[in-house]
């Protein structure tokens, strides 16, 4: 009995340490695959529906936090879109995808 106790305590430990995401998750490959002139649709086939977007719907913020339990590793990485009147990419910027 005791075995089976220990056996189920040290499982239910390895469930502990997990990756927390909060907000989108942001592969890097997919964000740089956008580009100046891609739709607003596009964009969204490929990164999701943005966590934030502006009140005059020009500009679109995806952000993702993580948090590593086991590591204690935590960052953000954001995705800022401006659209044009045509409601394609005029302007993108990336960050925090320099830190891993």
């Amino acid at each position: 009995m005791k075995m089976i106790s220990l056996v189920i305590l040290c499982l239910l430990s390895a469930c502990m340490n997990q990756t927390i995401h909060q907000g989108n998750v942001i592969k890097e490959s997919l964000s740089k695959s956008i580009s100046i002139g891609t739709s607003r649709t596009q964009v969204e086939n490929v990164l999701g529906t943005p966590v934030l977007r502006t009140l005059t719907n020009n500009q679109a913020i995806y952000m993702e936090d993580l948090h590593d339990e086991e590591t204690g590793e935590a960052y953000q990485r954001r995705v800022e879109i401006t659209y044009d009147r045509a409601g394609t990419v005029e302007k993108i910027k990336h960050y925090g995808f320099e830190k891993k």
